[in-house]
């Protein structure tokens, strides 16, 4: 007597259910776990890229303002040039944040498109 459609269905869940997921089952629920993770995490660093970008943005502006002492006469040359270089370094260190998040954001896509 051969099986049926509706009898192999039956068996099949009910061995999956005495045995446990079989690997295929287990793998299909890894890859789904791992695409919405992959995916949540990719929205929330594009959401965080236009923070970075602003980061940059204002680093940049704080740098003008430094130049120009605010439009103040400079009283104190060896503030100024402190306060001139620490804006500078600002903006590098914004730069290489801004550089490392877009780094974050490439390889979450590539490891999502695999």
């Amino acid at each position: 007597m051969g099986v049926t459609k509706t009898a192999k269905s039956f068996i099949d869940q009910f061995v999956a259910m005495v045995t446990g997921d079989d690997a295929k089952a287990t793998a299909e629920k890894v890859f789904r776990q791992r695409t919405a993770g992959l995916k949540t995490h990719l929205s929330n660093a594009e959401g965080n890229l236009v923070d970075k970008e602003e980061a940059v943005t204002s680093a940049n502006e704080a740098v003008t303002v430094a130049r120009l002492n605010r439009g103040s006469v400079i009283e104190d040359r060896d503030m100024y040039v402190r306060n001139l270089i620490s804006r500078k370094e600002s903006v590098l260190d914004a730069k290489e944040s801004l550089a490392s998040h877009k780094a974050l954001i490439a390889s979450l896509q590539e490891e999502l498109d695999m």
